[in-house]
């Protein structure tokens, strides 16, 4: 996952700019740990319920993100990147709902 939005203060603390519910919980920056908010900003946890989505979408995203970057210098035939698509569909696959 890339940085979330937000800013490094001094000492590189990092403070995150989008907070919600999930976030309470977290120590504030200090010197001892000036990451919090960053490891919290990264977390699957935070990122869907920042964007209204289930936890599962957001790790399949994140699954499939992974496939296509560890495979991405194979794909240079059309051939390759089908290969690509056939492992990455299964992953992407609808959530059958919760009766």
């Amino acid at each position: 996952m890339s940085l979330p939005a937000g800013r490094f203060g001094r000492a590189g603390r990092f403070y995150c700019a989008e907070h919600c519910a999930c976030c309470d919980a977290i120590r504030e920056p200090s010197r001892a740990y000036p990451r919090s908010e960053l490891a919290r900003g990264r977390s699957i946890a935070h990122v869907a319920r920042l964007h209204q989505l289930l936890q599962l979408h957001v790790r399949r995203r994140v699954k499939a993100l992974d496939v296509v970057r560890s495979r991405s210098s194979e794909c240079a035939s059309n051939h390759t990147a089908v290969r690509v698509l056939a492992e990455v569909t299964p992953i992407l696959k609808p959530v059958r709902p919760a009766w």
